[in-house]
């Protein structure tokens, strides 16, 4: 017997990347460069670091993409999440993601994670207010993952059906890539439905780097995700970039904090 979680809470987990949230407060109405801004995040601790993987650097840009068609066929396609990725040969790994929805172009208006499982630490970088918030970072192994808590309570669903399929090889970002396709079924009943759902998940991986290049999934519950590399660097990171700078001032955190971000 199987248990599974829903997928919307997978990837929910997946595209907010690891434990990191935000909350925004939409700048007034008006010509962009004309009015105050100020819109707040809200990280919180890393999850633990599974395996990191060593000795296959590369920089990337990620992008996030989700369309939901609606029962009458209205598509919904909110602008894409668009992330720059770095990790190092030792397995440091820095994402840089937009605070501010609106405000990409400003470089202070960026949250920056960086994890470093040599060190055993983890940031988020308040680049305005020159703060960096340290974590105690946990780096485990395949087989150091902690089994369930039997005393915890788990909801018993009826078992879905798998299909799993190869898609061959291809060139993707000039990186080769092999393609699997797994179907699942979710039987009539399971979650309160009256019919089976379909979800098909389509990954493009790089044996290489270790890492999807391009992933697809279609679930009628959630919509259509798409997560994509592009802009691809094989080149070793600078070491730099996984280190807060000397003009930032460390401060030990466990839980989340609250990085805002203000133009006049």
């Amino acid at each position: 017997m199987r248990f599974f979680l829903p997928s919307s809470l997978i990837w929910g987990a997946v595209l907010l990347f690891g434990s990191s949230a935000y909350a925004q407060v939409a700048a007034p109405a008006g010509p962009k460069r004309d009015n105050p801004v100020r819109c707040t995040g809200n990280p919180g601790a890393f999850a633990p670091m599974f395996d990191p993987v060593a000795g296959a650097p590369y920089a990337a840009v990620r992008e996030i993409s989700t369309v939901k068609i609606l029962a009458d066929g209205t598509r919904i396609s909110p602008k894409p999440t668009v992330e720059r990725y770095f990790r190092d040969s030792q397995g440091r790994d820095r994402t840089e993601r937009p605070l501010c929805g609106d405000l990409a172009e400003d470089s202070d208006a960026i949250l920056v994670s960086i994890r470093d499982p040599v060190a055993g630490y983890a940031y988020h970088l308040d680049q305005q207010r020159r703060i960096a918030y340290r974590y105690a970072l946990r780096v485990t192994r395949p087989g150091d993952r902690p089994a369930a808590d039997s005393d915890l309570p788990v909801r018993v669903i009826p078992e879905s059906e798998f299909r799993n399929e190869s898609l061959g090889s291809q060139s993707i970002e000039g990186i080769f890539t092999l393609g699997t396709r797994s179907t699942r079924t979710i039987p009539a009943g399971a979650e309160d439905n009256d019919r089976p759902i379909t979800v098909v998940t389509e990954y493009w991986r790089s044996p290489d780097l270790g890492v999807s290049i391009l992933a697809k999934v279609s679930d009628p519950r959630d919509g259509e995700h798409t997560t994509r590399l592009t802009d691809i660097s094989r080149a070793e990171p600078g070491i730099a970039l996984f280190r807060p700078t000397a003009d930032y001032t460390i401060q030990d955190a466990t839980g989340r904090v609250t990085i805002t971000y203000t133009r006049p």
